[in-house]
């Protein structure tokens, strides 16, 4: 009967200290939750400006995009191909990039930066950009400019 009891405590003692903690939390990335489909609303505007005035404002509304997330190294997300930082668990920031575009004879070529927020279901991205823009199907010859504008990207989970 001893050997009985004593089997018993040791199974027991063994069951109990075997066992890791349950509560270990330390291999959650808090980036999973962002991994995955996300609906984008875009809006923001766009103004171009020639010889000191505002020649044309255009408004960017688009809620039909579809943004793909997914996580890079230990510390990054990849949102629409571009690798941002995460800082703490909700601050995103990224280098601003050179960008150069050209559309129905405009060149537009200048700045761009990229700062953003996560906060649980959602992902805010807010991007400035300057730069010139150059047309040279005008009549008088090329003609440049200057463009600002900003947009706002709120991402919702799928």
């Amino acid at each position: 009967m001893k050997k009985l009891l004593l089997l018993f405590v040791s199974l027991s003692v063994f069951a109990f200290t075997a066992c890791s903690d349950d509560d270990d939390n330390s291999s959650i990335d808090f980036r999973d939750k962002y991994v995955g489909e996300w609906k984008s609303n875009i809006i923001g505007a766009i103004t171009y400006s020639y010889d000191g005035g505002e020649i044309l404002t255009s408004t960017i509304l688009d809620t039909t995009y579809i943004t793909k997330i997914k996580k890079n190294g230990t510390d990054k997300l990849v949102i629409n191909d571009k690798i941002f930082n995460v800082i703490g668990t909700n601050k995103l920031t990224i280098e601003p990039s050179d960008l150069t575009e050209q559309e129905e004879g405009i060149i537009v070529s200048g700045k761009e930066s990229i700062t953003g927020t996560l906060s649980g279901d959602a992902i805010t991205l807010n991007s400035v950009f300057s730069g010139t823009w150059k047309s040279d199907t005008s009549e008088v010859g090329t003609i440049t400019g200057n463009i600002i504008g900003s947009v706002t990207n709120t991402l919702v989970k799928m």
